[in-house]
């Protein structure tokens, strides 16, 4: 491009425009109270800044100034900043679980039959969150959402000895990160 500044001199001007991706990771997440948060950057971890990350609102989500570990205190939006030999910053938004969803497809029919075999299986029902926007909490290296659930199963009321208890409880894998009702049928000698 050219511009003439009026005094007969004319000024070339060249402009690039350079696409970067978001340099703290997760960008623009939302986690549920109580959860941790856990971002990471691609900037260069320079040692002359010991305590580079900070929040806008400590009271909202209050971090580590070291490790940028975070804790979701309260409802809110808040600016992450990571300030060292390159400074950049990306959004936190703290919220409530909106929806919870089982998984029904992944529970199968047991008869009255069945049911008298205790060695049954116990059955893994997918547990997942959302928000009332229906946008997906979903845990992973960078966030624990540390939401606290719990799971209850009715007991058909078979009038034989040997009948089983259905027994249902939360289960959050560790290694897959994902949650769980885990029912589990249990003879009545055992209790």
């Amino acid at each position: 491009l050219e511009e003439d500044t009026g005094n007969g001199t004319i000024v070339l001007k060249s402009y690039l425009n350079v696409i970067v991706d978001n340099a703290i990771i997760p960008a623009d997440s939302r986690i549920h109270i109580g959860g941790i948060l856990k971002p990471s950057t691609s900037a260069d971890e320079d040692k002359t800044y010991p305590q580079p990350w900070s929040s806008s609102d400590p009271k909202v989500l209050k971090i580590d100034r070291s490790s940028g570990e975070a804790i979701a205190l309260s409802l809110g939006t808040v600016k992450i900043y990571h300030n060292s030999s390159v400074s950049t910053f990306t959004e936190a938004n703290v919220v409530r679980v909106g929806k919870i969803h089982i998984d029904t497809e992944q529970i199968p029919y047991i008869s009255p039959s069945q049911i008298k075999d205790t060695s049954f299986p116990e059955i893994k029902i997918p547990v997942t969150f959302s928000t009332i926007d229906n946008i997906p909490l979903v845990d992973d290296k960078y966030m624990v959402h540390n939401i606290i659930y719990t799971c209850s199963a009715l007991d058909a009321d078979y009038s034989a000895l040997t009948s089983p208890y259905v027994r249902a409880k939360a289960h959050n894998d560790p290694e897959t990160l994902l949650h769980y009702c885990i029912i589990t049928l249990t003879s009545k000698s055992v209790f």
